[in-house]
Order: structure tokens, then C-alpha cells, then sequence
């Protein structure tokens, strides 16, 4: 029951900021604040009000002209809680800064993830969807992925899974055969992960996002990383990756990790001022209590 409380407590709580954001973009007074709730009309979503930089508007509206699957055009660019908004402001300005070969964006990376051995950021993408010898049609992508070197050119994949309010989808989807034989060819499981997904279960999210990263590294050839980022609050997140984490051998739970939002922004705060910076600073404004 207290756990049911806390995830109440947080949700209300952060659902509350975004009524009081929806309210500010619009100007209106305190007294008629109480009915807003979290959806910019069509208008006022097109203008980019939920949108902390106009590169990551722009690049947005870009990007969904070729939206097939994944993504709902009217939740992403008007729905103030929606994850794939929050992680376009997040990393767009970045991925920008990383193709004009800004070295600024490689340490604002590097500064934001400190516990990885990022010495060059090569590439930051969104709403990647990768191709998988042997699957059609993946049924997941990346909300972000960061491939990098470290000091001795050795490349990285960060496989990056943004939560704000939903939480991580426990949906087993179908297609098993295909995602188990890819589990195997990895061989991740202990016994506890083989009696969590016999041959005839579907995969989750969490399991999905972490084959896939396998799976475009094309492990062992690239190292791997495999975070879910989500708020300090969200607990039931944090139980769910590291319940995942105990499935696996022991190298490959060390590549999946819970990493708070707010401790992603805080340490990306120490790097040098700057755009990036600044981008964070009304990261932190628009997201945080």
C-alpha cells in the first residue's frame, strides 16, 4: 500500500507542475488554472510551446513527416507529460551540436554521463529504428542512442530509454521465436531470466530496448550500455530494471542501469556555460518540482 501511495504522490505531483506550466505558456491567472489539464491544442502545439528550443521544434516537426510506427504526431508535439517530447528536449540540441562537430556537445555528453568512458561523441540520434538481420519489423527503437570512443578509440553503444510519467511497459509482445533466438545468440539469461521468459513468452520493453542495443552493437565488436532514464521518484521503474538486472549474467547486468533524470541534468549543469547549458537550465525549470 505505501508503495501504491508513493507512485500516486509523485505522479500527482509532476502531473501538477505541468497543469501550472500548461497555464504559464498561456498566460492565464491562478484562478483559472484548476481545469487545465496536460494537452496544448492543435495551435498551440504547432507554434512548438511544448518545446524548450526551437531546434528541437523544428527537428520534431521534421521528423514526424516520416513517422510510420511508434510515434502519435498530436501526443508528441501538444501532450506536456509525454516521455518522447521531454527527450527531444533533452538531445536534440546535442545530436545538432555533435553533426557540426561542436566539441562542446562531445563534453556536454561526457559531462552528463561522467561514469562512462566518453572521450568523442560520434553520433546522438532519436527515435532510432534500426535494422535487426532477421527481423522485418522491430517492434521497439531507441528514444535516443549515443555511439562514442573512449581515450583508445574503442566504440561505444548507449541504448537510452526516457520515462517521465508512464513507466516502463511490462507488454509482452509477440514475435518470441525471433527474440529468443537473438537472447540466446547473446546468451544473457541466468536461470532465474530463463524462467522469467520460457519459449512461448513474448519480451517486454526493458528486455526488448536491451537486445536491441546487443543487437546494433553487433556484440561483442562494440561495448554496450543499456540505460533507462527516469525521475528519482519513479520507484516502480527502479524495481522493474533492477528485477531485469538480476536475470542476467553477470556481464551483462553490468551494462544495465536505472539513471535518474535529475542527476543526468545536474551533472551536465558543471560543464562549461554555454548553449547546452542553458538548453539544461530550462530542462530543469520545465521538468523538475
Amino acid at each position: 500500500m505505501k508503495s501504491k501511495n508513493h507512485a500516486k504522490s509523485f505522479l500527482d505531483k509532476y502531473r501538477s507542475l505541468q497543469k501550472t506550466k500548461h497555464a504559464q505558456m498561456l498566460g492565464l491567472r491562478s484562478n483559472r488554472r484548476r481545469d487545465i489539464g496536460h494537452q496544448l491544442k492543435l495551435e498551440q502545439a504547432e507554434k512548438g510551446l511544448n518545446f524548450i528550443s526551437s531546434e528541437a521544434h523544428l527537428y520534431i516537426v521534421k521528423r514526424s513527416r516520416s513517422w510510420r510506427v511508434f510515434v502519435n504526431r498530436e501526443r508528441v508535439l501538444g501532450n506536456l507529460v509525454s516521455s518522447q517530447a521531454l527527450c527531444f528536449n533533452l538531445f536534440t540540441n546535442l545530436k545538432m551540436g555533435v553533426l557540426q562537430k561542436d566539441p562542446a556537445a562531445s563534453q556536454m555528453v561526457k559531462s552528463m554521463f561522467p561514469s562512462l568512458p566518453i572521450d568523442k561523441v560520434v553520433s546522438v540520434d532519436l527515435e532510432k529504428l534500426p535494422k535487426i538481420e532477421g527481423f522485418k519489423k522491430v517492434a521497439t527503437s531507441f528514444d535516443a542512442v549515443i555511439v562514442f570512443k573512449d581515450a583508445q578509440g574503442v566504440e561505444s553503444i548507449l541504448g537510452i530509454e526516457v520515462k517521465y510519467l508512464e513507466g516502463l511497459d511490462e507488454k509482452r509482445v509477440g514475435g518470441g521465436k525471433r527474440w529468443h533466438a537473438l537472447a540466446k545468440s547473446f546468451d544473457i539469461f541466468n536461470a532465474k531470466g530463463l524462467a522469467a521468459y520460457p519459449p512461448q513468452s513474448g519480451f517486454n520493453q526493458i528486455a526488448r530496448n536491451f537486445l536491441l542495443t546487443l543487437a546494433y552493437a553487433r556484440y561483442p565488436q562494440k561495448k554496450v550500455y543499456s540505460f533507462t532514464l527516469g525521475l528519482a521518484d519513479d520507484k516502480e521503474t527502479q524495481t522493474k530494471v533492477t528485477r531485469f538486472k538480476k536475470m542476467l549474467k553477470k556481464p551483462f547486468g553490468n551494462m544495465v542501469r536505472f539513471v535518474p533524470l535529475e542527476e543526468v541534468v545536474e551533472k551536465g549543469l558543471m560543464a562549461p556555460k554555454g548553449l547546452y547549458r542553458d538548453v539544461l537550465e530550462r530542462f530543469k525549470t520545465r521538468y523538475f518540482c
